[in-house]
This record gives structure tokens, sequence and C-alpha cells, in this order.
């Protein structure tokens, strides 16, 4: 059985949603290690289907609506925060966009 309050992926798929926005990042080095957002802006979206297949599908759609350039391919990779897939630069883990597919509201609140 699917537990749909516990995986906001699950959720906005569940309630019929087309597709993920993508947020363009703005972020800084913290002195101890890793990145904390300072703004995001609205990029775009994504279909479900391709932000759920691959990593490679996802990056392939991101660089044919030209948010990413060919020269990412090797230099950039895909995390999962548990609520963005998180788009970051391989070798500072500096994030660069994120295709929102959940919100701190979706786990809390049931419809």
């Amino acid at each position: 059985m699917i537990n749909e309050g516990n995986d906001p992926m699950l959720n906005n798929v569940l309630r019929g949603t087309e597709n993920f926005r993508i947020l363009r990042i703005d972020a800084w080095r913290e002195p101890g290690g890793g990145w904390t957002w300072n703004q995001w802006w609205y990029a775009g979206t994504v279909p479900c289907e391709v932000a759920l297949s691959s990593t490679r599908k996802l990056l392939r759609y991101l660089r044919s609506e030209g948010l990413l350039s060919r020269y990412s391919c090797g230099k950039v990779a895909v995390e999962d925060d548990g609520y963005n897939l998180v788009i970051v630069a391989r070798k500072t883990r500096e994030p660069v966009f994120a295709v929102e597919y959940g919100t701190w509201s979706d786990s809390t609140n049931s419809e």
C-alpha cells in the first residue's frame, strides 16, 4: 500500500500535477561546508514524467530548454533533498537549479 502522506513527490503526482516548477538558485557557501540557498527564482517547468524518469533525461530536458549548456555534460549532478531534485555543480556541490516536487506543507497537510 502506498503511504502518500510521507512522500511529497508522490503526493504531487497522485494529485494530478502535470509539471514541476524549476527554480534558479543563488546560494552561498557556508564556512563549515555546504551551501545555503540565498534566493531562488522561477525558471520554468518540467513535465513530471521527465523529472521522475531518470537523471539523464532530466538533464537532457534542462539542456533542451536552454537552462543548462551543452558544456555542463559531466559537470553537474542531481541530488534529492526530500522536496527538490537539486542540480549541483559536481566539483563544488553548489546548487544551480532545483526541480520543486514538494513543499513543507505537502507532508503536514491532508486534503
